[in-house]
């Protein structure tokens, strides 16, 4: 995966749906969310870990990293949940994002904070 330069904007962004770059695993040539394609690079240089699949969550959900450990245990890294089945991890929204069920069943989702500068006193 080659390495991304600090001129590229898209490096402190998340990045837009559909928005990947060509990464390597050791047997094939694979797409990689441009945002999270520096964290994923480093995480496949480990020998104890496989990177399987991966997903910057583009603003919809939370990033996910599905890996395989050195005992074959399958896992989402960020997490730390098992996964059961060995491929096809994830499944397509009604928009087109991409998600892992097992994941965002435990998410916890804060409903969204109030505009402006605190609360205000309802009488």
């Amino acid at each position: 995966m080659g390495h991304l330069n600090k001129q590229n904007k898209q490096m402190v962004k998340m990045c837009n749906k559909r928005n990947t770059t060509t990464g390597y695993t050791q047997t094939k040539e694979v797409h990689v969310d441009f945002c999270i394609a520096n964290l994923i690079d480093v995480l496949n240089r480990f020998d104890e870990l496989q990177t399987l699949a991966c997903c910057c969550g583009h603003k919809k959900y939370d990033m996910s990293i599905v890996v395989k450990d050195s005992q074959g245990k399958v896992w989402e890294l960020m997490s730390g949940i098992s996964l059961y089945r060995k491929k096809r991890f994830y499944v397509k929204d009604k928009e087109g994002y991409y998600y892992i069920p097992e994941v965002e069943a435990e998410t916890v989702r804060l409903p969204p904070q109030p505009k402006g500068r605190g609360f205000r006193r309802v009488s």
